[in-house]
């Protein structure tokens, strides 16, 4: 993350530091809401601070919201799937609006979503397979257009690598093959949200690789297949 100042960065209730210095975390099983006392199994839901930016990690694992469809010709889901996939979801909900609501109380300059599913990939699947999605979009869409600043989202689950925005019709894509040429905005066609930005991380396939970003303080650059606004990144196989 390449940064020029300090913002003087705070800890927030359930925050959690092990030496001077070190990157200062909010889990989401010590910070989560009384109300809903469910959510604190959720100790991988994180928000941190950095530069006068958010960062927030979600449980949202691919196949439908944790394999939805159902297995093996199963005729539905299991209780129990259900059950958990309630409960998280509803958790990734709260924590969604706790990152947004820190992010605009501190005046953040942008916001970073890091998760494993890819919510628009069909997979070729029926529109139902992203139905579970569903409210996590929208929540995602209302928050990132009420924020109206950068908001990035890293993801990984149809490890194809593609640099697009799906909240907005038609808008650019960067891909590799002809990745471009399918579900995205199609997927959830109801938003029209220009301030988001997502990057599928490639996977799977060799020569594999990382993805380095590259976050600039009061950056403007123009949105293209390797930038927006305060973001940058570049491929590097390794």
């Amino acid at each position: 993350m390449a940064t020029s100042s300090s913002t003087g960065d705070h800890a927030t209730a359930g925050s959690r530091s092990a030496r001077p210095g070190a990157l200062r975390t909010i889990s989401q099983a010590a910070a989560y809401d009384p109300a809903h006392p469910d959510d604190a199994q959720y100790v991988e839901n994180v928000i941190w601070q950095r530069k006068g930016f958010v960062f927030v990690t979600l449980d949202i694992p691919g196949g439908s919201n944790n394999d939805t469809d159902p297995w093996y010709g199963a005729p539905a889901m299991s209780d129990e799937q259900g059950t958990a996939t309630r409960q998280r979801t509803a958790a990734d909900l709260c924590w969604l609006d706790r990152a947004f609501a820190i992010a605009s109380a501190r005046d953040a300059q942008g916001l970073v979503v890091v998760q494993q599913a890819d919510m628009w990939d069909l997979d070729g699947k029926p529109q139902t397979h992203l139905s579970q999605y569903e409210p996590l979009v929208k929540s995602l869409a209302d928050h990132t257009l009420a924020f109206g600043r950068p908001v990035l989202a890293l993801e990984g689950d149809s490890h194809v690598y593609r640099s697009d925005n799906p909240l907005q019709q038609s808008a650019p894509c960067a891909g590799d093959g002809d990745v471009c040429s399918y579900d995205a905005w199609r997927s959830h066609p109801s938003y029209a949200v220009p301030n988001f930005h997502r990057i599928v991380v490639h996977g799977s396939t060799v020569p594999l690789e990382y993805l380095r970003l590259v976050v600039t303080p009061g950056g403007h650059q123009p949105t293209t297949g390797t930038s927006f606004g305060p973001f940058s990144w570049s491929r590097t196989e390794g």
